[in-house]
């Protein structure tokens, strides 16, 4: 049976999905999440949707990826990452000759009256498990937007109000509604971002989704902004004797690339600009039902309480998702990205429904949020070790144990 967001998609990403399926084994479901997810990053600031005039909506998207030890969660998300991993070493590459002709340059310079160049930034796309104070710096030199990837998801709600008395939550929170934020730090510069676009995603295993409801996430609507992935069939498959055709991930990567090379427009005051989609009638029409059903899923007494925030970010998360699709079918040539088509709202409303039912089912999961207990805390962070790409400390933060146990538990393994 065919999966039902699988015909959401451009053809040129479905033959991608099927060969990461036969030649890799990587569920369905987690490689056209990480696809939607990449297209998102790259897409970033360039274009919006105007919903009404004093609603526009970005592409950016909180992230999930749920599932037993063993199914390729990382392994997938890394595979679709990996053009944006190639544009943020280009921009590395570009920032380390232009950090040496600074450095020439200024070497010397000190006087008053010498000239100098400006100091360089970094540019980049993707950033990896930074704290939300890197974030406001990486962001605020990459106005067009970055992408945030945590190899293991509880690393990014460890790290909120890890190095302030307060909670990072809120900020999280303004961050996906795209509201523009404002950083005032003793000992720094002051940051504005007019249009935040973050987009997360990290994997995470089953039996750890009670922990993400802690610290009342199920209360703010922190937990309602994410999107959870499921693939309900997902095991450790036998080594597959297929592999993925090379012309394949080539043109996987241009339609990606294609994406990143769209220009950042800004206005005369030097405000950005993104280029603006309309809703087609018919692309409307569909959305209004689509709102208005909402509308009455969450008046009525009939569903499920902790449900019922879910369906109300789907408002938003629809456009985004029509969004994302119509600039998919643009780079791989199967439509225009004048306006929101028919098609784009269809998949779009898929996407919705796949995301809404999955998260239903990590509902399921965690009726009653128990904490981490010590074995799975050590169990977690043996296999968090096996990786070898990992500090004790940075283990310890995600498994919530000192560094100390995670050492001794790593020890008695080796003893053993």
């Amino acid at each position: 049976m065919i999966n039902p967001i699988f015909e959401a998609f451009p053809k040129p990403i479905q033959d991608y999905t099927m060969e990461a399926k036969m030649g890799l084994n990587f569920p369905i479901e987690y490689v056209l999440s990480s696809v939607l997810y990449t297209s998102s990053v790259a897409i970033g600031n360039t274009h919006e949707v105007r919903v009404k005039n004093s609603w526009h909506e970005g592409a950016s998207l909180f992230m999930a990826i749920v599932g037993e030890t063993g199914v390729a969660k990382s392994h997938t998300i890394s595979l679709a990452l990996k053009p944006l991993f190639e544009k943020n070493q280009i921009f590395f590459n570009i920032y380390q000759e232009q950090l040496k002709e600074y450095q020439k340059y200024n070497k010397g310079k000190k006087g008053e009256g010498s000239e100098s160049i400006i100091e360089p930034h970094l540019q980049q796309v993707l950033a990896d498990d930074a704290t939300l104070e890197a974030m406001y710096r990486i962001h605020y030199h990459n106005q067009r937007g970055i992408g945030v990837y945590f190899d293991e998801l509880r690393g990014w709600f460890n790290n909120m109000g890890k190095y302030n008395k307060g909670s990072d939550q809120e900020v999280w929170l303004k961050i996906w509604s795209r509201k523009p934020i404002l950083v005032n730090r003793v000992g720094s510069q002051p940051i504005s971002i007019m249009s935040p676009h973050i987009s997360v995603i990290g994997g995470i295993q089953t039996e750890l989704l009670p922990s993400l409801f802690k610290d009342d996430r199920d209360k703010n609507g922190f937990i309602e902004r994410i999107l959870f992935v499921n693939a309900p069939n997902a095991k450790k498959e036998n080594f597959s004797e297929d592999d993925m055709p090379k012309s394949v991930l080539v043109n996987y990567s241009q339609l990606i690339n294609n994406l990143l090379n769209l220009p950042l427009q800004r206005n005369q005051n030097g405000i950005l600009s993104p280029t603006l989609l309309e809703l087609s009638p018919i692309a409307k029409a569909m959305y209004i039902d689509y709102y208005n059903n909402n509308a009455a899923l969450v008046n009525s007494s009939n569903v499920c309480p902790r449900i019922k925030g879910f369906y109300a970010k789907f408002d938003t998360y629809s456009i985004r998702f029509a969004l994302i699709l119509q600039m998919l079918y643009w780079t791989c040539g199967e439509d225009s990205k004048e306006s929101i088509s028919e098609r784009a709202m269809e998949g779009a409303i898929a996407l919705s429904n796949f995301f809404l039912n999955n998260a239903k089912s990590a509902i399921e999961k965690t009726k009653s949020p128990t904490k981490l207990t010590n074995v799975h805390r050590k169990l977690f962070a043996l296999e968090l070790l096996e990786r070898g790409n990992m500090s004790y400390r940075e283990i310890g933060s995600i498994v919530n144990a000192s560094h100390e146990t995670v050492r001794k538990w790593h020890k008695a393994q080796l003893d053993s």
